[in-house]
């Protein structure tokens, strides 16, 4: 049984609910992978790739920054219009609202590959189909077994909140409003319906599939391969590639190892464009507080 789901909130309006988010986003994979093939005959323009890429990059920093180093964690503070920008911008991606987003993740880290963590791919078996069946449930079954209306456990400090209780009211005004602003730039633009389609599919509709699965693989592949150097009591692992193209959310084993901290590459090597921007944010005077291990802390956490 699901941690968020027991036998008073299992009501059928709740299953239908989880439902129609598995239903919505195989529509949206259909469409992503529709849109592809029809586009990309016809060449994609620069426009598009701009489009992708300048929403992705909004969307990636909403999440790193916003849902989880800020909301989830605490890493640093910041001023209530910031806070609420990387919060909406998180609510662009289709990923739930600040609350059940933060909800969820802070369960992933309280039991973390054990039975209650939501997100672990490891819990399904073992060999080969045993992965298998875990990258399935990380990347799609699990939105149908936890609970994405209140109340939700591990978030009494945002129920309080203004902030996120103002954003989450207005969720999906921000998931409408990421589709409609690359369809408006695209057709702005290109002064034509064609350029506004394709900016609805690239820069909307593929980009919350990529989005999509660039967050759930920090929680599938980052769970199954790559490379440990502290001794943590989960199977969390780093990886260049996803820390790369998640701007330093690939670096998990480390954010495991300091949950707490705004800093995921500890390394001088290990690239974490989020921690960039914070510190950026730091010297401008927008954000304080900022959490990071000491050399110290990072070496006695090795030995």
């Amino acid at each position: 049984m699901s941690l968020f789901i027991d036998n008073d909130c299992k009501t059928d309006d709740q299953q239908q609910l989880r439902n129609a988010i598995v239903v919505a986003l195989l529509v949206v994979v259909f469409i992503t992978a529709a849109g592809v093939i029809i586009f990309w005959e016809r060449q994609v323009q620069p426009l598009d790739l701009a489009l992708l890429f300048g929403m992705y990059t909004l969307n990636i920093f909403g999440i790193g920054l916003g849902y989880h180093r800020l909301f989830s964690h605490a890493a640093f503070q910041t001023r209530a219009w910031l806070r609420a920008l990387l919060a909406i911008a998180a609510c662009m991606t289709f990923q739930g609202t600040v609350t059940s987003w933060v909800s969820h993740h802070r369960a992933h880290h309280r039991y973390a590959d054990k039975d209650g963590d939501v997100h672990s791919p490891n819990l399904h078996g073992k060999g080969f189909w045993g992965k298998i069946l875990g990258l399935w449930h990380v990347h799609l079954g699990w939105l149908n077994k936890v609970n994405w209306t209140p109340p939700f456990p591990y978030v009494s400090d945002l129920l309080s909140d203004r902030v996120v209780q103002t954003v989450d009211r207005l969720y999906f005004l921000w998931v409408i409003l990421s589709l409609l602003i690359p369809t408006i730039v695209g057709g702005t633009l290109t002064h034509s319906w064609e350029g506004a389609l394709r900016g609805f599919l690239w820069g909307g509709i593929i980009r919350i599939v990529l989005v999509h699965q660039v967050t759930y693989s920090v929680n599938s592949i980052c769970h199954l391969w790559g490379k440990r150097r502290f001794a943590t009591d989960d199977q969390s692992t780093n990886s260049l590639l996803l820390a790369l193209i998640s701007f330093g959310e690939g670096w998990h084993h480390n954010h495991h190892a300091f949950p707490n901290s705004a800093k995921a590459g500890l390394m001088w090597w290990e690239i974490d464009l989020s921690w960039l921007c914070i510190m950026a944010l730091e010297r401008l005077g927008l954000v304080w507080n900022v959490k990071a291990p000491t050399q110290k802390q990072i070496e006695l956490k090795r030995s």
